[in-house]
Protein backbone atom coordinates (compact mmCIF):
# COMPACT_ATOMS: atom_id res chain seq x y z
CA UNK A 1 0.00 0.00 0.00
CA UNK A 2 1.37 3.45 -1.11
CA UNK A 3 1.98 5.87 1.75
CA UNK A 4 0.41 9.12 1.61
CA UNK A 5 2.90 12.12 0.37
CA UNK A 6 1.62 15.93 0.38
CA UNK A 7 4.10 18.34 0.02
CA UNK A 8 3.53 21.96 0.24
CA UNK A 9 5.66 25.08 -0.57
CA UNK A 10 4.76 28.68 -1.43
CA UNK A 11 6.81 30.59 -3.81
CA UNK A 12 6.89 34.25 -3.74
CA UNK A 13 8.73 35.03 -7.07
CA UNK A 14 6.89 34.12 -10.40
CA UNK A 15 8.24 32.33 -13.29
CA UNK A 16 9.51 34.76 -16.77
CA UNK A 17 6.49 35.06 -19.19
CA UNK A 18 6.98 33.13 -22.29
CA UNK A 19 7.89 35.64 -23.79
CA UNK A 20 11.09 35.79 -21.63
CA UNK A 21 11.92 32.37 -21.06
CA UNK A 22 14.19 31.56 -23.78
CA UNK A 23 16.55 33.60 -25.78
CA UNK A 24 18.04 32.36 -29.17
CA UNK A 25 22.48 32.19 -29.11
CA UNK A 26 24.06 31.59 -32.61
CA UNK A 27 26.47 29.36 -31.18
CA UNK A 28 23.97 26.97 -28.81
CA UNK A 29 20.50 27.73 -30.22
CA UNK A 30 17.66 28.34 -27.97
CA UNK A 31 18.69 28.53 -24.21
CA UNK A 32 16.52 29.86 -21.14
CA UNK A 33 16.84 32.93 -20.57
CA UNK A 34 19.45 34.90 -17.61
CA UNK A 35 15.94 35.42 -15.84
CA UNK A 36 14.44 31.83 -16.16
CA UNK A 37 17.65 30.37 -14.78
CA UNK A 38 17.92 32.58 -12.01
CA UNK A 39 14.15 31.89 -11.09
CA UNK A 40 14.73 27.90 -11.67
CA UNK A 41 17.84 28.66 -9.10
CA UNK A 42 16.04 30.37 -6.62
CA UNK A 43 12.84 28.63 -6.88
CA UNK A 44 15.12 25.01 -6.49
CA UNK A 45 16.36 26.47 -3.27
CA UNK A 46 13.30 27.26 -1.77
CA UNK A 47 11.47 24.04 -2.23
CA UNK A 48 14.63 21.71 -1.27
CA UNK A 49 14.41 23.70 2.15
CA UNK A 50 10.17 23.40 2.33
CA UNK A 51 11.11 19.71 1.53
CA UNK A 52 14.21 19.53 3.20
CA UNK A 53 12.51 17.50 6.47
CA UNK A 54 9.55 16.21 4.45
CA UNK A 55 9.02 12.42 3.21
CA UNK A 56 10.70 12.21 0.27
CA UNK A 57 8.27 11.18 -2.99
CA UNK A 58 8.94 7.84 -4.87
CA UNK A 59 10.86 7.61 -8.32
CA UNK A 60 7.48 5.15 -9.47
CA UNK A 61 4.35 6.98 -7.83
CA UNK A 62 1.30 8.79 -9.74
CA UNK A 63 1.40 12.34 -8.76
CA UNK A 64 -0.97 15.41 -8.66
CA UNK A 65 0.37 18.80 -9.00
CA UNK A 66 -1.79 21.92 -7.83
CA UNK A 67 -0.90 25.31 -8.68
CA UNK A 68 -2.08 28.73 -6.88
CA UNK A 69 -1.05 31.65 -8.43
CA UNK A 70 -1.70 34.67 -6.67
CA UNK A 71 -1.19 37.74 -8.92
CA UNK A 72 -1.21 41.35 -7.89
CA UNK A 73 -3.84 42.11 -10.44
CA UNK A 74 -5.85 39.88 -12.73
CA UNK A 75 -8.34 42.75 -14.02
CA UNK A 76 -7.49 45.28 -16.54
CA UNK A 77 -7.45 48.92 -15.81
CA UNK A 78 -10.00 50.69 -17.82
CA UNK A 79 -12.14 47.89 -18.79
CA UNK A 80 -14.88 47.95 -20.55
CA UNK A 81 -14.23 51.52 -21.84
CA UNK A 82 -10.80 51.29 -22.80
CA UNK A 83 -9.34 48.02 -23.23
CA UNK A 84 -10.19 45.04 -24.80
CA UNK A 85 -9.92 42.18 -22.44
CA UNK A 86 -11.36 42.67 -18.93
CA UNK A 87 -8.10 40.38 -17.44
CA UNK A 88 -4.27 41.07 -17.39
CA UNK A 89 -2.77 38.78 -20.45
CA UNK A 90 -0.78 36.74 -17.94
CA UNK A 91 -1.09 33.02 -19.24
CA UNK A 92 -0.53 30.28 -16.14
CA UNK A 93 -0.44 27.79 -18.88
CA UNK A 94 2.71 29.41 -20.49
CA UNK A 95 4.40 29.18 -16.31
CA UNK A 96 3.47 25.61 -15.47
CA UNK A 97 6.75 23.72 -17.60
CA UNK A 98 9.29 25.65 -15.65
CA UNK A 99 7.41 25.10 -12.17
CA UNK A 100 7.19 20.93 -13.35
CA UNK A 101 11.04 21.09 -13.87
CA UNK A 102 11.90 22.80 -10.58
CA UNK A 103 9.67 20.21 -8.97
CA UNK A 104 11.11 17.39 -10.43
CA UNK A 105 14.52 18.46 -9.57
CA UNK A 106 13.25 19.16 -6.05
CA UNK A 107 11.63 16.15 -5.29
CA UNK A 108 13.72 13.75 -7.75
CA UNK A 109 10.74 12.50 -9.29
CA UNK A 110 10.13 12.81 -13.50
CA UNK A 111 7.77 15.30 -14.05
CA UNK A 112 6.23 12.74 -16.65
CA UNK A 113 4.80 10.80 -12.76
CA UNK A 114 2.59 14.21 -12.34
CA UNK A 115 -1.15 12.52 -13.90
CA UNK A 116 -2.98 15.77 -12.85
CA UNK A 117 -2.26 19.03 -13.00
CA UNK A 118 -4.78 21.84 -11.47
CA UNK A 119 -3.93 25.29 -12.11
CA UNK A 120 -6.06 28.54 -10.97
CA UNK A 121 -5.15 32.41 -11.29
CA UNK A 122 -6.64 34.40 -7.98
CA UNK A 123 -5.72 37.92 -6.76
CA UNK A 124 -4.07 38.96 -4.06
CA UNK A 125 -2.66 41.97 -4.12
CA UNK A 126 -0.81 42.25 -0.61
CA UNK A 127 0.93 38.90 -0.72
CA UNK A 128 1.51 37.51 -4.47
CA UNK A 129 3.03 33.62 -4.42
CA UNK A 130 2.46 30.65 -5.62
CA UNK A 131 0.95 28.05 -3.50
CA UNK A 132 1.96 24.57 -4.16
CA UNK A 133 0.98 21.25 -3.49
CA UNK A 134 2.48 17.77 -4.58
CA UNK A 135 0.88 14.77 -3.64
CA UNK A 136 0.93 10.99 -4.57
CA UNK A 137 -2.96 9.86 -6.65
CA UNK A 138 -3.80 6.15 -5.03
CA UNK A 139 -3.59 3.53 -7.82
CA UNK A 140 -7.31 3.19 -7.70
CA UNK A 141 -8.00 6.86 -8.73
CA UNK A 142 -6.00 7.04 -11.84
CA UNK A 143 -5.86 3.00 -13.03
CA UNK A 144 -9.54 2.03 -13.47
Amino acid sequence: MTKELKLIATLFEFPPSANRLYVRTRRVGTILSKEARKFKADALVQLTKEWMFSPKPEKDEAYRLTLLFYFPKIETSGWPKRAKNRFVKRDVSNLIKVLEDVIAQATGVDDSNTLEVQVSKRVDSENPRIEITFENIPEEEWKS
